[in-house]
């Protein structure tokens, strides 16, 4: 063998040591050594973007480096999402799971599993359904509670109209299961977002409305009336305000959440220090304030809960989309 061809191997065996030290190095390097990059797959100023750049300082703060939030919307979330799950599973790309871009798959017909595609982190918060109605119809004047509105509704069929953020939201949904519950006809009027909605239930075009919390506004001022919630028990916010359960369906819990995902197979001593964070910042009572006054109820999920619960309800409100033929808009 020549000089000239044992100095390039040695060379090249060099290079190939140098590599593997540096690709050694680089999977034992601590995280986060670069800033952390956060996809908010909706338009800005909304529920959920409000929640996220309030957590952004402290995240930041415990996890030692920036916190980037990049807006990606499209597709009700899809966009946003489907972008993660196909980035690198190294820790610096995450992305807001709402049960909007949840739902948003069984419009389009495309089939996937949460756990697989994506890797779960935390839930943040939940918003329970609640039912809203304008007092100030007739018909409604008399009605403060569920029971007394499947009551009308039965001696009335296809009498009450009830809006939605849309065809196929959650807040429709969870209409379509109160309607199967009690054996109701109602007719739905969908909206393109909650204001729209809202505007026409103030005005009396529509008498009754499923929405978040974030009406309470309008039921402190007496323009709508709170009905029911579908929390698990009452509400410190809404104390005076019965539950589904408590007025008869039973065991019918219903409302929206939103948490963190990854790209799939993300290492778990990062998604284990990821999902902790999150628990640490819902700790702080500046955060948990900030949360409330957005109309949620700060609920953390450990990745294996929230993996579940993302699925059940991917399942669960899929059927009610399939049973009763509802299609996109």
């Amino acid at each position: 063998m020549n000089t000239l061809r044992r100095t390039g191997l040695r060379a090249l065996g060099t290079a190939a040591l140098l590599a593997t030290i540096g690709l050694a190095q680089a999977q034992t390097a601590p995280w986060p050594s670069k800033p952390v990059r956060i996809i908010l797959p909706f338009t800005a100023g909304g529920t959920g973007d409000g929640v996220l750049r309030s957590m952004g300082p402290e995240l930041s703060a415990r996890l030692g480096q920036p916190i980037i939030m990049e807006n990606m919307v499209g597709g009700t979330g899809m966009v946003g999402q489907d972008y993660t799950m196909r980035q690198p599973a190294d820790g610096y790309t995450f992305v807001v799971l709402s049960i909007s871009g949840v739902l948003a798959y069984h419009q389009l017909g495309k089939v996937v599993n949460f756990a697989r595609d994506l890797t779960p982190v935390a839930q943040i918060y939940t918003q329970y359904g609640m039912l809203v109605s304008n007092p100030n119809l007739p018909e409604m004047a008399n009605i403060y509670n569920l029971r007394q509105l499947i009551a009308y509704a039965k001696a009335n069929p296809g009498k009450i109209n009830f809006g939605s953020q849309g065809t196929g939201s959650i807040g429709h949904l969870v209409m379509e299961k109160i309607k199967t519950l009690a054996g109701i006809s109602l007719v739905h009027v969908p909206y393109r977002g909650a204001a729209p909605g809202y505007n026409d239930l103030m005005a009396g075009h529509i008498q009754m409305m499923s929405t978040s919390l974030g009406a309470l506004p309008y039921v402190k001022s007496g323009k709508m009336r709170a009905i029911s919630i579908g929390s698990p028990t009452r509400l410190p916010a809404v104390p005076e305000v019965s539950t589904f359960i408590e007025e008869g369906l039973s065991g019918y819990v219903a409302g929206s959440w939103l948490g963190l995902a990854a790209p799939p197979n993300l290492p778990k001593p990062i998604l284990d220090r990821m999902s902790a964070e999150i628990k640490g910042a819902l700790s702080k009572p500046e955060v948990l304030e900030k949360l409330r006054t957005l109309g949620t109820d700060p609920e953390y999920l450990a990745p294996a809960e929230f993996a579940v619960r993302v699925q059940a309800d991917y399942e669960q409100w899929g059927k009610i989309m399939r049973d009763n033929n509802i299609k996109p808009d």
